[in-house]
């Protein structure tokens, strides 16, 4: 590039000496004319080679491949379906995208699939708002008991919120989806009929603000992890669990509840987000599978 820049700096003097001396002897101008011919020569030559220079750089750009991390909260067939899903993104970017899908929170817990997320060491998370916390109060407000009666509202509410600005808590995450769960519900060991019945009663819940509700009704909170709620129910270390019928149903709760308060609380809501960080690494070129990716889901 320097090479060239000098070249048409040299051409640039040359014409304006042309200019100057046009009263010369006719030799003197043509030996000018000759040498300014060879200069631009030169300089299209070196151009030509820089644009192949940059052919060929982009050709190898096009050639390199991309691992990606994903940690999934998921079992059963949702978890089959995230398989198909990542398999389908890899068939698509022609190999060049490979995803390390590790299903059920494999890699840690989710408290500890969240940080090492916004640390850039999982680049696809899926997760339950609640397994944060604190952390994204604003995302718990469609856990605030009977306030959305129904999946795609909360949905709604979600993406009006973080299309408004509100989800600061979503810092370093670009949000592909919001996944809201059927309406949860109240899985018991035993019989509740009436609010007296929650007096005492060993709930797990992840949403503080269910948690809320409950203790007011007179419920003891239990923190466990979803993964042990059907031990822990089975041995009486919690008389019931707030859930979605669908999570209810994949964990075989039926197996160890004998009842089941028939009353929709509100909805659960999960995310898929990658890191903004790997988003923004994806080159260009791959932009036809990020459109995929932000339209598909």
């Amino acid at each position: 590039m320097k090479k060239r820049i000098i070249s048409m700096v040299l051409v640039g003097a040359l014409a304006v000496s042309m200019g100057l001396t046009g009263c010369g002897s006719s030799t003197d101008s043509a030996s000018t004319a000759d040498t300014a011919t060879e200069t631009e020569e030169v300089v299209s030559a070196e151009a030509e080679a820089e644009e192949e220079e940059e052919t060929t750089t982009t050709e190898a750009s096009s050639d390199e491949t991309y691992t990606l991390i994903v940690s999934t909260t998921r079992t059963g067939w949702i978890a089959d379906w995230y398989d198909e899903f990542f398999a389908d993104l890899e068939e698509k970017s022609d190999g060049r995208l490979q995803f390390q899908v590790n299903q059920n929170n494999e890699i840690g817990d989710p408290a500890d699939c969240v940080t090492m997320f916004e640390a850039g060491t999982i680049d696809f998370l899926d997760m339950n708002v609640s397994a944060s916390g604190a952390n994204m109060p604003v995302s718990d407000l469609v856990h605030v008991p009977y306030y959305c009666d129904d999946p795609a509202t909360a949905a709604d509410i979600m993406w009006a919120l973080y299309d408004a600005g509100y989800m600061t808590e979503y810092d370093g995450y670009h949000v592909l989806m919001y996944i809201p769960t059927d309406m949860m519900m109240v899985a018991s060991t035993k019989e509740i009929s009436t609010l007296d019945d929650f007096s005492g009663l060993k709930v797990r819940t992840s949403s503080s603000m269910i948690l809320s509700a409950l203790e007011l009704c007179g419920a003891t909170s239990v923190s466990i992890e979803a993964s042990e709620v059907y031990m822990a129910l089975s041995q009486g270390t919690i008389d019931a669990s707030v859930s979605s019928p669908l999570y209810m149903v994949l964990s075989a709760y039926e197996e160890v509840c004998d009842y089941l308060l028939n009353m929709p609380i509100c909805t659960g809501m999960c995310y898929l987000a990658v890191n903004e960080d790997s988003w923004n690494a994806l080159p260009t070129d791959l932009g036809s599978v990020k459109f995929y990716l932000v339209f598909y889901v």
